[in-house]
Parts: C-alpha cells; sequence; structure tokens
C-alpha cells in the first residue's frame, strides 16, 4: 500500500502548485527608450526599448512600466490577461507614442499621451478596443485621424465579444469623427473630457460621414457619467461643415444612461451645436436616459428623431438643466414616449420656442414639473407645443446660484426647491447629493442640501 501513498503526495502537492503557482509569477517589467534594449531580461536594471516587445511578452496579471520617453511605435495588443489578472500597460511619467490596437480580454492602459497622424483604419485611431473587461485610463489622447477612442463591435453594434470595458478619465483633444465611440454591451464611459472634435483634420484621410461629435453610444447596457464635451468649434481648421453634437447615436441604442454629464459649447461664438442627437436610422432605439445632466450654449438640447418606422421609445429626461439654448431646449420628430419631468430650462428659446416641441403623435410623454424662464424677465417663448404643462413653474426665476458662471446649484429661496415630483430611479443629483432632501424632488440638475433642523 505504500506506493500508493508516496505517489498521492506529489499529486496533491502538483494540483496546489497549479492553483496558486500563477499569482506568484506576476512580474513587474520595464521599457525604457533611452537605455533600453528588447533583448535585456526586461527587469529595472536592464528594460526593454519598445512597449511592442511587453506585449509579446507579458502573462496574466503582468504590469510593465513605461519610462518618460518618445516612442514611435502601435501596440497590438493580442495577448489577454485573466480574470482578477489583468496585463497592465502603465507610463511611468510622460511617455509619447502613437496608439494601442487591443484585440485582446483582461487588459489595463493607463496615462499615455497618443498621438498619431497613422493612415490606416485601426491604426488611425488613438486606442482600439475589441475585447472583454478593458480598461482604458487617464490617457492623453490628441491630434489623431479618427476617433480618440473606438470601442468596436467589428460590424455588430451589440457584439457579446466586446463587453464590461472601462473609459476612464481620458482627455481627448483634435480626434476626428467623434472623442469617443462605443459599441458593445454594458460598458461604463466616466469623467472623461473631450473637446475641439475635427471633421476632415488637415493631411487626414477622408472619411465617409464624417463629423465632429463628442461621443457617440452604440449597442447597449452602457453608463456615460461624470463626462464633459466643450468647445467643440465649426470655425476650427478642419471643420468644413459639421453637425456638431455632443453625443449621437443612429441606433442600435438600448438601456442606455447618461448622467452627471455636461455639454458645453464655447461662450465665445454661438454654435449649431446639439446637446443630443438621438434617431434610429440605423437601428432599434429604446430607453435611453438623460437625468442630473447640464447642457449650456447650443441650438437644442436634446433632439430625438424617428427616422425609421420603428418608434422610439422609453426616452427618460428628468432632472436636467437647460441654460442658453437658441432654440428648443427638447426637440422630439416622430412618436415617442416616455418622461419629460423636473427639468430647469433658462434662457431657452429666445422669447420663440417652448422648451419642448413636439409631433403631435408623440401621444405617450409624461410631461410636467419643469421651469421656463427668462435672465431678462421677459416671457418665455411657447412655439411648438402647448407649455406650461401641468406643475410647470413659468416665467419664474430659478435663483441659481451664478447661471452666468455656469454654477447651477439652487439658492437657499429658489422656487425649484420641493417643487418636482418624485422620480423612481433618481436616487441622487449632479454632485451625488441624495434626492430628495425635502418633500420632493428640486428641480433641475441640483438638489439643495438641507441641513438638520
Amino acid at each position: 500500500m505504500n506506493p500508493p501513498r508516496r505517489i498521492a503526495k506529489p499529486i496533491l502537492l502538483a494540483v496546489v502548485a497549479a492553483v496558486y503557482v500563477p499569482a506568484a509569477w506576476a512580474t513587474t517589467f520595464y521599457v525604457d527608450s533611452q537605455r533600453g534594449l528588447d533583448a535585456n531580461a526586461g527587469n529595472l536594471e536592464a528594460p526593454w526599448k519598445t512597449i511592442q516587445k511587453a506585449a509579446d511578452s507579458l502573462q496574466p496579471g503582468d504590469t510593465v512600466l513605461v519610462a518618460v520617453g518618445d516612442y514611435p511605435e502601435r501596440i497590438h495588443v493580442t495577448r489577454s490577461g485573466a480574470p482578477g489578472r489583468p496585463i497592465t500597460y502603465q507610463a511611468n511619467g510622460k511617455a509619447v507614442m502613437q496608439g494601442f490596437t487591443v484585440t485582446a480580454d483582461y487588459i489595463r492602459v493607463i496615462g499615455f499621451e497618443i498621438t498619431s497622424h497613422v493612415r490606416l483604419f485601426r491604426e488611425s485611431y488613438g486606442v482600439y478596443v475589441r475585447g472583454r473587461h478593458v480598461e482604458i485610463l487617464n490617457n492623453y489622447i490628441h491630434d489623431v485621424y479618427h476617433d480618440g477612442i473606438m470601442v468596436s463591435g467589428e460590424g455588430d453594434p451589440n457584439s457579446p465579444l466586446t463587453a464590461f470595458n472601462v473609459v476612464k478619465e481620458n482627455r481627448i483633444y483634435r480626434a476626428s469623427g467623434s472623442g469617443i465611440h462605443i459599441e458593445g454591451r454594458r460598458h461604463l464611459i466616466e469623467g472623461n473630457d473631450v473637446s475641439h472634435i475635427i471633421q476632415y483634420p488637415p493631411g487626414g484621410p477622408i472619411f465617409d460621414g464624417a463629423d465632429a461629435d463628442g461621443l457617440r453610444p452604440f449597442g447597449t447596457g452602457h453608463i456615460f457619467r461624470s463626462n464633459r464635451v466643450h468647445d467643440i468649434r465649426s470655425s476650427d481648421l478642419g471643420n468644413l461643415d459639421p453637425h456638431i453634437d455632443c453625443i449621437e447615436t443612429w441606433g442600435p441604442a438600448t438601456d442606455i444612461l447618461f448622467e452627471q454629464n455636461v455639454c458645453d459649447a464655447d461662450d465665445s461664438e454661438f454654435l449649431p451645436v446639439q446637446g443630443a442627437q438621438i434617431e434610429n436610422g440605423s437601428g432599434l432605439v429604446r430607453r435611453i436616459t438623460f437625468r442630473n445632466n447640464i447642457f449650456m450654449n447650443v441650438r437644442v438640447g436634446i433632439h430625438v428623431e424617428k427616422i425609421a418606422a420603428r418608434n422610439i421609445t422609453e426616452v427618460e429626461i428628468v432632472n436636467n438643466t437647460f441654460y442658453r439654448i437658441t432654440q428648443e431646449g427638447v426637440l422630439i420628430e416622430g412618436a415617442a414616449s416616455g418622461t419629460l419631468q423636473n427639468n430647469a430650462f433658462y434662457d431657452v428659446g429666445s422669447h420663440q420656442d417652448s422648451y419642448l416641441a413636439m409631433s403631435p403623435n408623440s401621444k405617450d410623454m409624461s410631461i410636467g414639473y419643469n421651469s421656463q424662464a427668462m435672465s431678462d424677465g421677459r416671457a418665455p417663448g411657447t412655439r411648438g407645443s402647448r407649455a406650461p404643462y401641468p406643475h410647470d413653474l413659468w416665467g419664474v426665476d430659478p435663483r441659481f446660484a451664478d447661471a452666468p458662471a455656469k454654477d447651477f446649484r439652487l439658492l437657499p429661496n429658489s422656487p425649484l426647491l420641493d417643487a418636482g415630483i418624485n422620480l423612481k430611479g433618481v436616487a441622487t443629483d449632479f454632485a451625488g447629493v441624495k434626492r430628495p432632501q425635502g418633500s420632493g424632488f428640486d428641480i433641475g440638475a441640483y438638489e439643495l442640501t438641507r441641513g438638520a433642523d
């Protein structure tokens, strides 16, 4: 009986090793363009020269730290990490390079400066992602010939092969087409800054349908939170005839949430820009929610436009603030259903247009508890709808803290306090303050914090 016992013990140890050893193998490697060689071991004393060498070498759980320097290369990431053991590419200072093409899962890209005039399709994006559980964090992407960040379904906007990705705290400047283009399923897009998007970058390729948008959502289940889109100017070199939108989709787009975002055109020139253009020309659009956002200095706040035969349904526009909108705060063309409540409209409509213009066949919209006023005290416009709607505050100064300075917090004597309807699912405000603080919701993106009695 002794031989079986002696055999069983090594087998048990081998199984334990197979379970626990991979975590111990996670290693930090180093890349340095000045003193590295790809023939080196990749450690601190003998770093690699190129980031691509790291991409061809790393295993699940590994990290590569990239030293300050210029890296004239685009990185193709094809090796995947694993659950709990992502592969991490992290800049350790100002590392300037030509971007990432990620076709793998469980990858993290952190802190790079990315700029490139490469014209090839995938290579022309700042970061191109086709994968799952990929995190693109805190990068500065500028002057590229296509979208700053593309999370791609590669022909299927609802692709399950592109899912659960995070795009967070990136700065995108002078990309082409859009700042961030999202496809696939259940991504988080949070805390990004997008500005000066260019329709046709000088010297760049000509793409069909080129435009200059901030965020483009396609697919299903995404959250866009605390992003800022600003200063996309028709006067910027390369913007010949852009249809500028802070947010634009033409479908498919379902179950998408926009909360605590800011859309702000430049104050120095009043642009023909829209806060959001939501249409269904290429697929189903439904369950789109805008809550606790700020739209300002644009032509139209939110434009819902039915193009295909299928209706756009369950559009929720709640507790947003709209400021200095030349035409309608919300424009609905074609049948739609949903909610338009608890929104604050200030200096909207140029004394002509109502805060809402809506097609007569949009009969399933719950509308009311909104406010509309003009800073000069004159009456708001009414063209386009039968406003005021039930429980609206009409022509009443909202008493924002400082609207010209873009501070839309409510003063303690604001008539918007407790004037809204309590809405399921709107648990906090623009700043994360719990709703409600009083007997009802405050109207607009902010809820005034009440102290204890």
